[in-house]
């Protein structure tokens, strides 16, 4: 699947002396006060094969930031995941990652607790489902929306200078809005439903002040087109009742999909012909194919 990582992922290996019980930030707490904490993950079974490292961090005020990293095979013959850390007393955040091979984390968890000098702690962390959404940001020129970095949603979506973004979020059915300008606004919906899931999805920048005829903002997914795959195409314009032929290629010459639903006025769900091409333009028409709406990249 398609990553949008920019960089490098550092990944920090343990010696085999820091398995489950050693390594952790050099605190200058003293025995005195140092606290031990168990934190468990759950059962070892309930993580998928595609887990191969799990990460905990833990941090706080005046102490040095602890960091350590295993793999499921450290666990060995043992039933639950955990890890036992020497923390120094205070309001601690335990934040865990269980990431595969690329790095990402697909399950995460989070627990802020206050520690109690010499005290010994039995702590659970849950752990949920994430999963990605990206892709680049364009006007209808095909021009990129470069080192953008203004937030005005939830979630944030920021550019790099290739007019890449990327989201991660818990599985959920995303909303993703961009409006750099009064007369530039892009929009979708992408339903994340499995761990780890990154899904492609690319951008136009629409004027919502423009409604002379629809445009796209976005299609779900771009890669990896099938025949018969159900997508959803998302901008503005499709008003229910009307006849639209979306064309997979020039309009007239391309493949024509079959409409499943004009569901809003903001979405058009479609079915992928059987002979569509593995690249070109995607557009919705209407009067015959006389009017047709911006041209939308898929690959």
């Amino acid at each position: 699947m398609t990553k949008w990582r920019p960089g490098a992922i550092v990944v920090l290996v343990l010696l085999a002396a820091c398995l489950i019980g050693g390594c952790q930030g050099g605190d200058a707490d003293t025995a005195e006060t140092t606290s031990v904490v168990k934190a468990y993950m759950g059962a070892k079974a309930d993580l998928p094969p595609s887990v191969t490292q799990i990460e905990l961090t833990v941090t706080g005020d005046d102490m040095h930031t602890i960091v350590k990293i295993l793999s499921l095979n450290d666990f060995g013959e043992l039933e639950d995941v955990f890890f036992e850390v020497k923390v120094s007393p205070g309001i601690r955040l335990f934040t865990v990652m269980c990431r595969d091979a690329g790095s990402f984390s697909l399950y995460r968890g989070q627990r802020q607790v206050r520690i109690d000098p010499k005290e010994t702690v039995d702590l659970e962390i849950n752990l949920a489902a994430w999963a990605a959404v990206g892709g680049r940001v364009t006007y209808p020129d095909g021009s990129l929306l470069s080192d953008y970095d203004e937030m005005a949603f939830d979630p944030e979506i920021a550019t790099n200078d290739l007019g890449l973004y990327e989201v991660e979020s818990r599985l959920t059915t995303l909303t993703l809005r961009l409006q750099p300008a009064a007369d530039a606004y892009a929009f979708a919906e992408v339903d994340l439903v499995e761990a780890g899931q990154q899904t492609v999805t690319n951008l136009v920048l629409i004027d919502p002040t423009d409604s002379s005829r629809p445009w796209i903002s976005a299609a779900v997914p771009h890669t990896d087109l099938a025949a018969g795959q159900q997508i959803s195409l998302f901008g503005q314009g499709f008003t229910v009742g009307d006849a639209f032929t979306v064309w997979f290629g020039a309009p007239g010459d391309g493949a024509a999909a079959a409409i499943v639903d004009v569901a809003t006025d903001s979405r058009l769900q479609v079915t992928v012909p059987t002979d569509v091409p593995v690249q070109g333009l995607l557009f919705v028409c209407w009067t015959n194919d006389e009017e047709c709406s911006n041209g939308f990249g898929f690959n």
